[in-house]
Formats: C-alpha cells, sequence, structure tokens
C-alpha cells in the first residue's frame, strides 16, 4: 500500500474599488484537518467555510461568503465576500477564511495595512488549493 502525501495551500486577492491592491499566499491552520474533515461528511449542514473576519481597531466583521466555487479543471476553491462601504471604517490587519459553526478558521493572513473607509469595497478572492500526490 502507497502512502498519498496531502497539502493545502491559499492565496488571498483583495481588491479596493475593483482594483486588485493585494495577492498573497496565506497560512493554513492547525484547525483546517477538522474543517475538511466535518466539510466532507455533509451531516451538519452548517459544517462548511462560510465566513470571511475582517480585523483592525475597529474590531471583528464578519462577512458572508458569497460564493464558494470550486474551479474547474483544478483542485481549488474559490471563496469571495465583499465589506461594503458602510461595513466597517479603519485599517485591516488581519483577515481569517472561516468556519462560524465552529468558530475555527482554515486560513489566516496577518501583519497587513489594508486601508478602507466609508467610500471604500473592499472583495477578498480567498483560493484554497488541495494536492494530493
Amino acid at each position: 500500500m502507497s502512502k498519498l502525501k496531502a497539502q493545502i495551500k491559499g492565496e488571498i486577492t483583495v481588491l479596493r474599488n475593483g482594483e486588485i491592491i493585494f495577492k498573497e499566499s496565506n497560512t493554513i491552520t492547525a484547525d483546517a484537518l477538522e474543517i475538511l474533515l466535518r466539510s466532507m461528511t455533509g451531516v451538519i449542514t452548517s459544517d462548511k467555510v462560510n465566513t470571511i473576519k475582517f480585523t483592525g481597531a475597529f474590531g471583528t466583521v464578519s462577512k458572508t461568503v458569497t460564493a464558494a466555487v470550486a474551479n474547474v479543471g483544478t483542485t481549488s476553491v474559490t471563496y469571495t465576500t465583499t465589506a461594503t462601504e458602510a461595513d466597517f471604517n479603519g485599517t485591516v490587519t488581519d483577515l481569517a477564511l472561516n468556519m462560524s459553526s465552529i468558530n475555527k478558521n482554515l486560513a489566516v493572513k496577518t501583519g497587513l495595512t489594508i486601508i478602507k473607509d466609508n467610500l471604500t469595497r473592499l472583495e477578498i478572492q480567498w483560493k484554497i488549493t488541495l494536492t494530493i500526490a
């Protein structure tokens, strides 16, 4: 019997008013295995990655994922949400891709300096890729 190895990686793209301002890899958390296993069972329908959290001096704002799309021809899924002009004002320092039913993060990105005011709309596109070899 051969052993397979799985690798999970993520990439975040941030758009401010439709323009890409940030595109970088992220940290997959230790909770990723539990989140993936819960998602695969489908026993509890709320067990899915469904929020992206924005954190800064303004506190933490959770936005529902508006699209979770399997990327055709790849082993990746892209999660998308938008923080509208009215959602919050301030500097985003952390982002988290979250399963709200258990409040655990699949992936995080810290140390950010993304400025958002009441004239700014931020769209987050978070791609998670699973590779098995």
